[in-house]
């Protein structure tokens, strides 16, 4: 029986589909962001923020099992640990978003973007009042108008509508 083991198949068999998932894992580790079938994108998300949990331990055996996982792709287990897991450590989850593009021209398949998100706090410190007071600024002046505006033209006249001319309706 197949109880509780539901997981994205994307239609090939275990070898591929861990290949497309490690292929998938390097290019959003490389470009920060890549676009691809909504499926496989949903895949993609669930199995790299297992790696960015693995990345966050930071020991032999968690880098080990990494490159392992990317399927002896070091250079991205190094970027993913050294560049992208230091501007993630505030986060405990949820470090990619998921955005449904448009469908693909070829075959009409739902497409997606997927992108890892570094600033958790943009929203909540931009929301926060400060209560340090700043120094107040004296206002600058307004600029003067100049000297001999342009005086506004006036629209011209609309043109008479021309003389409808009826004809002979002979048979």
């Amino acid at each position: 029986m197949r109880h509780r083991k539901r997981r994205y198949k994307l239609g090939t068999g275990i070898d591929h589909r861990r290949s497309i998932l490690r292929n998938l894992a390097a290019q959003l580790i490389q470009h920060h962001q890549i676009n691809t079938s909504l499926t496989k994108a949903k895949a993609l998300k669930a199995y790299f923020d297992k790696l960015v949990t693995l990345a966050k331990q930071d020991n032999l055996n968690s880098q080990r099992l990494l490159i392992s996982r990317l399927g002896n792709k070091k250079q991205a287990a190094f970027d993913l640990i050294h560049k992208i897991v230091p501007k993630l450590q505030t986060r405990q989850s949820g470090y990619t978003t998921l955005k449904r593009l448009t469908l693909r021209k070829g075959d009409a398949s739902l497409q997606a973007q997927l992108k890892i998100v570094f600033d958790p706090s943009s929203k909540t410190t931009s929301s926060k009042p400060s209560s340090a007071k700043s120094p107040k600024t004296t206002p600058k002046p307004k600029a003067k108008p100049a000297a001999n505006p342009k005086p506004k033209t006036q629209k011209s006249q609309p043109k008479p509508p021309k003389p409808k001319v009826k004809k002979d309706k002979t048979k």
